[in-house]
Order: structure tokens, then C-alpha cells, then sequence
């Protein structure tokens, strides 16, 4: 099984200087309350939901997953020093594990997932001088296909409560870069911005081809003297066809 293939074959990567970090942006927060020393948790699909989930390693030392408020999906086999991606028996709940070389694997690891906030989507809290003002942000982030080609990318962000609205725009590197601002409130040029909060009005990519890469812009606008909650919770959805 090729470990990009399935809901990971869409990477999602912070950006330094305009170039693709190595930093993965990740679904949902993984709290680890008992753990296998040789795995480590790399993403969490938003798919998955909040709550309790595990890893065993079985008897042919395959590792299974079971996400919150689902099944078990089938063995995996993860060698020393490699990543793999494991889906519960709903293949969207899903996550992507790397195994340490020389570690112990064996029993199993238990997890709470959880949302993460003041992430690259929803981005920092306002003071209260932006709050009366109002106050525009930018983020980007890239877009990986690193093993098929992805096709059909449908992009959006569904309303919110929130009184601040996010708006996506795409760049295509140069040299496997896009450009860069000097802060987050300077708007990146070029861009052409869409505000969908629905699959049907959402922003399309139709292909991705394997090992390519885009940029997406993410702004977001909260208007003068609105009003904000202690927590909001902002969700970009995704949908894609992979190889």
C-alpha cells in the first residue's frame, strides 16, 4: 500500500520565506495518555472527531486503528524508520503514524483528539483595539501531492457563528516558491480571493499532479466593532479525488 494514497494523498504544509517547511498542518490535536515508545502520531484527519482513540499492535505486529465513535479498520503494516496512513473502517477517519527505528512496539497507545486553535486557518486572537477597528489578517500554507495525482480539490470554509469571514486564493510557485509580505495584515498581490462556505460555491483546483505543489492564501476579515467569543472554532473541509 502506498502510504500517500487515501484521504492523506492531499498534504497540507506551513510555509517560511514562501518555500514548503517540512511542518505538517494538522486536522485535530493528538493527546497521548498511553503511549507506544517507537510511534508517533503526524496528523489526525478532521474526519475523525474529537475524542478517545488507539493503536494496538496486534499479533503479527501489524498496528490497528480505531478512531472516536467508530470501528477498527484493517491491519497496517509500518516498518522500522517509516510512515504509514491508517483509516478506521470509515476510510475518511484517518491518521498518519511515523515508527522510530529500535524502539519498543508493542500494546497500545491510547489518545484524546482534540481541536487545535490559533492555527493557520483560524489564525491569532484580536486585542480589543483590532476588535473596534477591525482587523484583516493573511496566512499561506502549501498545498502537496507527493506521491498521485489529486483531482476535483474542492475548498471551503462552512458558516460560523463568527462574525469574521474567510476568504481562499491560490499561487502557483516559482522554483517552488510564492511570494511573501512583510507582515500578516499586507495583502499578498495577484491573488483572486473567493469566499466559499459551501462544497457547492467552493474554491476548485482541478489537478494536482504528483509531486506538485500550490500555494493557498488564507484572509481573514473581522469587521469594526464586532463581536467575539473566548473560542471559535474554524473549519477548513476539503474534498478530492486521489489515484
Amino acid at each position: 500500500m502506498n502510504p500517500d494514497r487515501g484521504p492523506d494523498a492531499l498534504q497540507w504544509f506551513l510555509t517560511a520565506a514562501g518555500a514548503r517547511t517540512s511542518v505538517r498542518i494538522r486536522g485535530l490535536g493528538a493527546i497521548v495518555t498511553r503511549n507506544i515508545p517507537s510511534m508517533r502520531v503526524d496528523n489526525v484527519l478532521p474526519a475523525c472527531g474529537e475524542g478517545s482513540a488507539s493503536l494496538v499492535v496486534d499479533a503479527n505486529d501489524d498496528l490497528i486503528f480505531t478512531p472516536p465513535d467508530g470501528d477498527a479498520g484493517d491491519p497496517v503494516t509500518v516498518p522500522e524508520g517509516q510512515s504509514r496512513v491508517l483509516q478506521g473502517l470509515d476510510p475518511n477517519k484517518a491518521i498518519r503514524v511515523y515508527r522510530e527505528a529500535g524502539l519498543p512496539y508493542t500494546g497500545i497507545m491510547e489518545m484524546s483528539f482534540v481541536d487545535i486553535f490559533n492555527g493557520a486557518i483560524a489564525q491569532g486572537n484580536l486585542t480589543s483595539a483590532q476588535r473596534a477597528a477591525g482587523h484583516t489578517t493573511y496566512r499561506s500554507m502549501m498545498l502537496f501531492a507527493p506521491a498521485d495525482e489529486v483531482r476535483d480539490i474542492k475548498l471551503w470554509v462552512p458558516t460560523l457563528a463568527s462574525q469574521a469571514s474567510w476568504s481562499l486564493g491560490t499561487e502557483t510557485p516559482v522554483a517552488g516558491v510564492i511570494q511573501t509580505t512583510a507582515n500578516e495584515t499586507i495583502a499578498p498581490t495577484g491573488i483572486v480571493w473567493s469566499t466559499p462556505t459551501t462544497e457547492g460555491t467552493a474554491l476548485s483546483i482541478p489537478l494536482l499532479a504528483a509531486g506538485a505543489q500550490l500555494g493557498l492564501w488564507i484572509r481573514r476579515v473581522f469587521p469594526p466593532a464586532g463581536i467575539v467569543a473566548a473560542r471559535e472554532l474554524v473549519q477548513l473541509s476539503s474534498k478530492f479525488q486521489g489515484a
